[in-house]
């Protein structure tokens, strides 16, 4: 016989319990050496957030990623299969495998990255890219959980800037290629395990930071010398004519909209060529 009693219980036994929001944010903290594990995460969202003079060890895959109003901060994350998202932050320093990444209000951060779409860039200054530096116990397991493929291209090279007529002062740009002797690798040892490294050799990526003259890379508030820059196919070729003229309508004074999360669509023929492979 069915009652009230057993149909109560029965919806109890159903019932997941709640997760703890608290194991999936990092704030607040000062002075600190933080580390999250293989497992902890486990490809939720993560947030980090108002933290100051911290060290920042995300050894886990995520699916997206919030980092607000951090100060003189070292973050290093896993692969992430969604966004990551850094906000009104500066003098920091950022590792990431992300699918898609962003910068808004950031200023002095220096970014080690794989990423296989153009970073996007909105009113900020001096954001340096670098290749992926940092390698950990099952980095590659978290690459493929997290939806990434071999021999995926990386698009460093190739940032997307919102607002790039905006100058800060003492002419900062408001991006660059990073200066070679900022690029380091890191081994992060975590439960004794054995470290995995991503790439074929270290010395290839170092290249990539080396090299002072590349053939295309985006140069923040130097835009009126993009006339300068090696055109090498169609695509790029159309690509450079639309960013030519977006800069001459906002030289005439016409004020760009701002930037809704919605609409920050990276498109394909945007996507170009860069030489850092995955694996």
């Amino acid at each position: 016989m069915i009652t009230s009693d057993t149909i109560q219980k029965g919806t109890e036994s159903q019932t997941q319990p709640r997760r703890d929001r608290t194991k999936y944010i990092i704030e607040k903290r000062e002075n600190e050496t933080i580390y999250k594990h293989n497992g902890d995460i486990s490809g939720c969202d993560f947030k980090i957030r108002r933290n100051t003079n911290c060290t920042i060890y995300i050894l886990d895959y995520t699916s997206g990623m919030f980092i607000d109003d951090c100060t003189n901060c070292k973050i290093i994350t896993g692969p992430c299969s969604g966004s990551i998202f850094m906000r009104t932050s500066k003098n920091c320093s950022l590792s990431t495998i992300t699918r898609q990444l962003r910068f808004r209000d950031c200023e002095n951060i220096k970014v080690f990255t794989h990423c296989p779409t153009d970073p996007v860039v909105e009113n900020s200054f001096n954001i340096f890219f670098g290749p992926y530096n940092s390698f950990y116990p099952h980095l590659k397991e978290h690459f493929l959980k997290a939806g990434f493929e071999k021999n995926e291209e990386n698009h460093i090279g190739t940032p997307y800037d919102f607002t790039p007529d905006k100058i800060l002062g003492n002419g900062e740009k408001h991006f660059d290629k990073m200066n070679k002797d900022d690029f380091v690798i890191e081994k992060i040892e975590d439960n004794n395990e054995e470290v995995e490294e991503m790439y074929d050799g270290y010395t290839l990526k170092e290249n990539w930071v080396k090299d002072a003259n590349p053939s295309y890379f985006g140069k923040g508030d130097d835009n009126k010398n993009v006339s300068d820059i090696i055109i090498e196919d169609k695509d790029k070729s159309k690509d450079f004519e639309e960013r030519k003229e977006d800069s001459m309508l906002n030289n005439r004074g016409i004020k760009l909209e701002e930037s809704v999360d919605d609409e920050i669509k990276i498109k394909k023929h945007k996507r170009r060529r860069c030489c850092c492979c995955v694996f």
